[in-house]
Formats: C-alpha cells, structure tokens, sequence
C-alpha cells in the first residue's frame, strides 16, 4: 500500500452525508439570524413610525396600530423606502361622522416627512351626523337618518292641505366625479311602498317629489380629511364603507382635524 493512500483515506458516504448536514445546519443558523434580525428591525420600524403618526395625529400610541408590509425590511431598507405601511385607528372622529379608519400607504420612506406614494384609505362608519352625508330635503321635514339593511333610509313627513304622513326612503349610495350619489331604492308612504311617478300622479304630495328629484348628489369632502377624494361608498350591515385615495401624502404630516371643503 502506497503512502499516499495511507494520507488521503477514501472519503466514505457516511462522512460526506455527515458534512452537507453540517453545511446544511449551518445555513440555517445564518438565515434564522437574518430572519430575527428582520423582526427586530420590522418591530423597531413600527414603533418609530407609530410614534411619528402619534405625533401628527395628536392620539395615543395605544390608539393606532402600525404595520410594515413587505417580505423583508432590511433589504427595502437598502433604496430608503417600505413598500407598504397600514395603520389602523379605531372609533375615531372625522367631521361630524364616527367609526374605523384603515389606511394603506405604499411606497413609503423611512423619513415620515418625505412624501409616500399611493395613499388608500376606509372609513368604515357606523355613528355620527349621518344626515350631513345626504342632500337637502327642501320643503319636508327629515327628523332620522339611519343604516338600514344595505341602503341609508331617511324617514321623515310631509304634510298637504289639511293632510300629513309619515315617509321613509331607501337610498343606495354611489359615487360620482368624488360626490356623494344616491339612487331611490324604495320609497314608503304611511307603510306604503310607492314610486316617485306615482307620487307625482296622485299629486298630493308634490314636496316629496321635489325633495327626491332636485338634488341627485351631495358632496361630503369636508367629512373627509384634506387631500383625499372619495372613490367609493357601500352600505354593509349596519356601516357604512366610504374608499377614499390620495397620493404624495407625507405621514408624518397627515392630519384627520383637517377636513377638505365643498366648492359651492
């Protein structure tokens, strides 16, 4: 037998399974350690950002629940920018109307103050005025508006002469160029289902008729905070979800006191 094959024994296959284990564990140490090191730092992330959006919000901490999306953050850490931040603030009060705010901003810096970039935003809305949401019902008096079962129902009376009733009107919401639009679902008249035609062709109660046809849309930006436009509005079980959007909006600078306005 040759010296040479006394130094370099033959490698057997229990040796070599034994080192790609071992090559193997240790690849799965490396990576548990990025993969800790990226919670860590996705932890840390969500409560610098959570502090800054406190600040700006003028809420408690408690109050607003941030989250960091995205696969990794370190590696998006490398271009200075998240792909996505969501924050969620519960029972809180825009304008006249009250409920959950949910709102997903992508592509955003690590400065709050920078600008990010698409801003969607839903208000799910469940109390509050929600009589500033419809039109004017000129010429009847409207004393409730409500959630009813996927409509909004406006309940009020009318009086003719010596005459007077009790209506409701079922309405389903839409949005059009950024207002608030509503289509006639039903209307009831002293519990009596009717149509608009035939409330004009009975001719009594011609102030109804007026009310439901002179005003298709109303505008509610100033419900809403400034800079964003609503895109849609749907009626749930007893909520309200109104979609809204915005884009360049700075975190760090984003104020639910500010509400837009309504151009007359």
């Amino acid at each position: 037998m040759s010296s040479s094959a006394l130094d370099s024994p033959a490698t057997t296959p229990g040796a070599r399974g034994i080192g790609i284990v071992l090559v193997l564990l240790i690849a799965l140490v490396q990576i548990a350690g990025v993969v800790a090191l990226d919670v860590a730092v996705r932890a840390v992330g969500q409560q610098i950002v959570g502090a800054e959006l406190e600040k700006a919000l003028d809420t408690d901490h408690d109050d607003v629940d941030v989250e960091i999306g995205g696969f990794s953050v370190l590696a998006q850490a490398v271009s200075g920018r998240v792909e996505e931040v969501r924050l969620r603030i519960n029972d809180i009060e825009l304008g006249r109307l009250n409920g959950d705010l949910a709102v997903t901003a992508r592509d955003v810096p690590f400065d709050v103050t920078a600008p990010s970039g698409k801003v969607d935003a839903l208000y799910t809305i469940e109390t509050g005025e929600l009589r500033s949401l419809v039109p004017e019902f000129s010429g009847v008096e409207v004393d409730d508006v409500r959630i009813g079962d996927h409509v909004v129902v406006i309940e009020g009376s009318i009086a003719a002469y010596s005459s007077s009733a009790r209506f409701e009107v079922d309405l389903v919401p839409d949005v059009r160029s950024g207002d608030l639009a509503f289509e006639t679902a039903d209307i009831r008249v002293d519990g009596t289902s009717t149509t608009v035609e035939e409330l004009r062709a009975e001719g009594r109660w011609g102030a109804l008729v007026r009310a439901l046809t002179a005003q298709e849309t109303a505008c509610i930006a100033d419900q809403m905070p400034k800079d964003f436009s609503l895109t849609a509005i749907t009626v749930g079980d007893g909520e309200l979800v109104a979609e809204l959007e915005a884009s360049r909006i700075k975190l760090g600078a984003l104020s639910l006191d500010r509400m837009g306005d309504c151009q007359s």
